[in-house]
């Protein structure tokens, strides 16, 4: 659905640029039925949010699943939705995709993947002693995962294979020219995609250079188990219906 601005759909921001308005979705459910999971916003102008890190936006407006590391939220009506609405994706200017190639097809894909996981996803905390919990498994703004995991995931992550010598070589630096990241098991356990049953352990490294960011590099690998994400954040249930 193409919205033209008529002054209502964007806001200024405190530093001269400009921001979707929450009169986007509440026009867009003006002539739509309540039928959507997400709704993906792109614009034909530079947002603010187009910014280096920050290509992009989701916001959480309902979550019903406790388990995640995510707050417990109904915010559908703000948004026009009676509840349906899970969450909104603000992309901004869409011309800095060329889809007409490959690499601008996997940027907008890869794009799209990593806002959408956002909804369930990236913000988990494992268990490590009694009443003790660890977020090493995330970055230190707690939504995205570390650049130290094992597994690769649209939401980070680098993949690193074990070298058997007290080394980790990352997966990325085997394929440099691609950015798609398929889910991890973690990731598709967390959207209700896979049953904890079936996670098997994975693991993250502490590097021995605390910080370094290489295509490899010393480290000690320390497994984490589902059962051990389970006990930090409960267990994966739907607490609402719908």
């Amino acid at each position: 659905m193409v919205l033209p601005d008529d002054g209502l759909l964007t806001a200024a921001t405190p530093i001269g640029g400009r921001k979707i308005a929450s009169e986007v979705p509440l026009t867009f459910y003006d002539e739509h039925p309540d039928d959507f999971d997400a709704l993906i916003v792109f614009t034909n102008f530079t947002l603010q949010q187009d910014l280096p890190n920050h290509e992009a936006n989701h916001v959480l407006v309902t979550n019903a699943i406790t388990g995640l590391g995510l707050p417990r939220q109904n915010a559908a009506a703000l948004f026009g939705s009676q509840g349906k609405l899970k969450g909104l994706i603000v992309v901004g200017d869409v011309s800095r995709f060329d889809i007409s190639t490959q690499t601008g097809q996997e940027q907008l894909d890869h794009l799209l993947l990593h806002e959408l996981a956002h909804q369930w996803s990236g913000a988990v905390k494992f268990r490590v002693g009694p009443e003790q919990d660890s977020a090493a498994l995330l970055r230190e703004d707690g939504r995205h995962w570390s650049y130290y995991d094992g597994f690769l995931s649209p939401l980070g992550g680098s993949g690193w294979r074990d070298n058997g010598d007290g080394t980790f070589t990352s997966q990325l630096s085997q394929k440099p020219d691609s950015v798609r990241r398929p889910y991890s098991d973690l990731d598709l356990y967390l959207m209700g995609l896979l049953p904890a049953q079936v996670i098997s352990p994975f693991f993250y490294v502490e590097p021995a250079v605390p910080g370094l960011l290489s295509n490899t590099i010393k480290g000690v690998a320390q497994t984490v188990t589902i059962d051990q994400v389970i006990a930090a954040n409960g267990k994966r249930r739907c607490e609402l219906g719908r």
